[in-house]
């Protein structure tokens, strides 16, 4: 089908300018017939002859509500007997063409009558007399009169044909979207006349009324026609655009005998086509299906489709079926069921526009279970009526347990047997994730990596993308494949038809990416830190080793006195318990490292010939952290050494204390001394200030008439 080269700008213009023209023509026949000022409906009782005048106003004022109008007639002239079926909303109503036929006629007689300037109306009172009321008709129906089911279906024929015009300007050369333009374009086709005589106050001419009916047959007729066109040529064609000529081929001449009531009766003549266009659209649609296979794309445009065509039916049925066979619903007036078709019609169109087309294939699912449960609903209900013969309120009652005890466990079923392929654990998520970074091997990291989106998305294929090829997750060729970029030290991947190719990548999808790629973000770098630690502590262990027990076992290797031989034996197994202490990370006694300290000091003072004075304390259960300990004993010593080489002193006082959380021990000599306030200091000295504020201590030197006193302070609690 060739299309005018029109910009999208002007296709809008000129589809506003035709539909403002359409609702302009139809407010115009809505308003042209003679108005009463009357509200009607049909009698209570079955065969009852007349209407019921719900309200008056305007020129019937007077006229008291809840009678029942038994004729209108002319003043001095002939009258019209008023039947049920003069009320009725659509034609269609009627099987036989000579029954429309004469319904036509009886409406042409009423407006003869009512346009006259004065009319009788003879009025009822529930089993009393008849009376009678003179009226003057207004020559036209306000605005103010037209009910709002009227601007509904007006509005909903209005936005069916806006939302085929925005599809068909944005890609006016698709033969699908062509077949949904001209079925959206007879949602106003059919809307718009039965939105003139379904709101009819009485009666409008019997000539318009069929124009009308005719009308509304036709838009229907070309809405099943675009329908069928679709599903033909989308999301695959099954056949050349050309052969889709052969539906108005067949369609259009049917109209036709209908129209002019060549047909047998209207079961054949305007009821049989519209649902044999839809059995050709299931048809169709059963063998793109079949087609589309090995397309998850098409098949997830298939299922949105199926379940708006479903959606849009299923609730038109049980609207209809639910008012007029069950009793179950308010009656819902013909007109606002056309919004269910715009429902529909809405739908097909984010199909053919593919918008996030993956995320409606998931919500056609949530859409599908609905619909289905108030299907089951209403056919439980009418079961229920049917064979146990209750009451309507007893009965939906009981639907309503027994849909709550079978059907919504076999959806849950259901939901998690069609679903559960795109849910994911979280814990196992986390876990997955913890065995890809920590895998010692590279290469086992890589494959761990690959084995995790396998088994998060089931892609058939998995294929190493290039670095530079995308910087964020992104969700490319409609769902059909997923590039992931690279993290850390994880390679960029790119996965395509996810799910074995039964379904189509989405947006939660992508999300969820992003949330595993954070996650391993995140555990590569504590990783890293961790790699870090385990180097620096294996450093520290290799420095102590070297620097203490090394060197003291080399000093024993050299030493010629049996003595000091076992006393730097026993340092070199001090420093050695210590390292262990703090590598286990056991907290020892407060009271074992000050014993062993003391023991090892006063054997080393007793060789230089200095008198120590170290009382023995208990601090009961008191504990000091590793690292805390060592850097202890490592200071001790070194003070102890520099009393030794250099103070020249003959006595080493040691007074320890616990105060609150903070362990403090005081060293003071009778030697020599220092200036502490010296401008520069050794590295002895320095190495005493870096081991106390390692681990959050002090120390403090003061000169003393004879000597030098040190006082450290460390935290017990570390």
């Amino acid at each position: 089908m060739k299309v005018p080269a029109l910009s999208p700008g002007r296709w809008l213009l000129v589809g506003a300018v035709g539909c403002l023209l359409a609702a302009v023509l139809t407010v115009f026949a809505a308003t042209r017939a003679p108005w009463l000022g009357l509200t009607l409906a049909p009698p209570s009782t079955e065969g009852e002859a007349g209407v019921r005048i719900v309200s008056a106003r305007g020129p019937s004022a007077e006229v008291p509500a809840g009678t029942t109008l038994v004729s209108v007639a002319v003043e001095g002239g002939p009258s019209v007997e008023l039947e049920r079926t003069d009320l009725i909303e659509e034609p269609d109503y009627f099987d036989r063409y000579a029954d429309m036929a004469r319904f036509f006629h009886r409406q042409s007689e009423l407006v003869e009558v009512l346009r006259h300037p004065r009319v009788v109306l003879a009025l009822r009172y529930d089993g009393g007399p008849t009376e009678s009321f003179v009226v003057e008709p207004a020559a036209r129906r306000p605005l103010s009169a037209l009910p709002g089911v009227f601007w509904f279906q007006l509005s909903a024929g209005s936005i069916g044909f806006f939302v085929s015009l925005w599809v068909f300007v944005l890609r006016p050369r698709v033969v699908g979207v062509q077949m949904f333009a001209l079925a959206g374009a007879m949602i106003l086709g059919f809307t718009a006349p039965a939105a003139i005589y379904s709101t009819r106050e009485l009666a409008i001419d019997g000539g318009l009324f069929r124009l009308l009916s005719s009308m509304n047959h036709l838009g229907a007729n070309v809405f099943g026609i675009g329908l069928v066109g679709i599903f033909v040529v989308f999301p695959a064609p099954l056949a050349r655009p050309r052969a889709l000529w052969l539906l108005p081929a067949v369609f259009i001449p049917w109209f036709v005998l209908d129209a002019t009531w060549l047909a047998r009766d209207q079961s054949w003549g305007s009821r049989a086509p519209i649902v044999l266009e839809l059995l050709l659209a299931v048809a169709f649609a059963v063998v793109q299906w079949r087609r589309a296979r090995s397309d998850p794309r098409a098949r997830a445009s298939l299922r949105w489709f199926g379940v708006c065509v479903l959606t849009g039916a299923g609730l038109f049925v049980v609207s209809v079926v639910g008012t007029s066979l069950l009793g179950m619903f308010p009656p819902i007036p013909q007109g606002y069921s056309f919004g269910f078709f715009l429902l529909m019609h809405v739908g097909l169109a984010l199909g053919l526009r593919q918008t996030r087309l993956f995320e409606l294939d998931e919500l056609a699912y949530v859409v599908l279970f609905w619909v289905v449960g108030a299907l089951a609903l209403v056919g439980l209900d009418a079961a229920l009526l049917l064979l146990l013969d209750t009451n309507r309120l007893l009965s939906s009652a009981l639907a309503l347990f027994v849909l709550g005890l079978a059907y919504l466990p076999v959806r849950s079923w259901v939901w998690s047997r069609a679903l559960s392929r795109r849910t994911v654990d979280e814990e196992r998520l986390f876990r997955s994730v913890l065995d890809v970074v920590f895998a010692a091997i590279p290469e086992d990291r890589v494959r761990r990596y690959r084995e995790l989106f396998d088994a998060l998305f089931s892609p058939l294929e998995i294929e190493p993308a290039g670095e530079g090829e995308v910087r964020e997750v992104a969700v490319t060729d409609g769902g059909l494949r997923m590039i992931v970029p690279a993290v850390s030290s994880l390679p960029a991947l790119r996965l395509a038809f996810p799910w074995r190719g039964r379904g189509l990548f989405g947006e939660r999808h992508a999300k969820l990416t992003v949330l595993l790629l954070e996650l391993a973000e995140h555990a590569e770098n504590a990783r890293s830190a961790f790699d870090r630690g385990v180097r620096e502590e294996r450093a520290r262990v290799a420095r102590d080793l070297h620097d203490d027990v090394g060197a003291a076992l080399t000093t024993a290797l050299y030493h010629e006195d049996p003595d000091e031989i076992r006393q730097t034996v026993r340092l070199a197994i001090g420093e050695m318990r210590s390292m262990v202490d703090q590598l286990t990370g056991s907290r020892p006694r407060l009271s074992d490292i000050l014993g062993n300290l003391r023991h090892e000091t006063t054997q080393r003072l007793a060789a230089a010939r200095i008198a120590p004075k170290w009382p023995l304390l208990d601090f009961g259960d008191a504990t000091m952290h590793p690292a805390v300990a060592r850097n202890f004993t490592s200071m001790v010593r070194e003070i102890v050494s520099n009393v030794v080489r250099h103070a020249g002193a003959s006595t080493l006082t040691v007074e320890v204390r616990r105060d609150g959380e903070e362990f403090v021990a005081t060293l003071t000599d009778d030697g020599s001394g220092f200036d502490v306030d010296a401008p520069g200091e050794g590295n002895g000295l320095r190495n005493l200030r870096r081991r106390a504020k390692d681990v959050g201590g002090t120390i403090r030197f003061a000169r003393r008439d004879l000597g030098t006193e040190v006082t450290i302070a460390l935290p017990l609690d570390v």
